[in-house]
């Protein structure tokens, strides 16, 4: 009896960290976006839009290739509030906060991004 409360504890345990660790939930993938977007990683961005929107990344992913950008800014996004529509569609707004590191000037956009879910996965649209 002590071994089945024992195994059925620690199986809630890592239950609950594996869905409390899930990166596939629309803020998560708008956060990964918005930082990809604002620091112009067009290569990585790629793993959070959906497949119409992969080849315009790669697209400028290649244009900046032989460009260096010297600084890269810092983003922070915020207030990320996601209304999940149906079992695919989602929309977010979130506040992002781009800080240059060489100045330390600061600019916010408020986005409001729409979300699609592709094979079981949050992806921006």
């Amino acid at each position: 009896m002590k071994n089945f409360l024992y195994v059925s504890v620690l199986a809630a345990t890592i239950s609950l960290i594996l869905v409390s660790c899930n990166k596939n939930t629309p803020e998560a993938v708008v956060e990964k976006y918005c930082t990809c977007y604002y620091q112009n990683n067009f290569t990585d961005i790629q793993n959070y839009v959906t497949e119409s929107n992969k080849d315009f990344y790669r697209k400028m992913a290649q244009a900046l290739e032989n460009s260096q950008q010297e600084v890269v800014p810092n983003v922070a996004v915020k207030n990320i509030e996601c209304e999940v529509e149906s079992d695919t569609n989602a929309t977010c707004s979130c506040l992002i906060q781009i800080t240059d590191p060489e100045t330390s000037e600061q600019e916010e956009i408020k986005k409001v991004i729409p979300l699609k879910m592709e094979n079981k996965t949050w992806l921006v649209d």
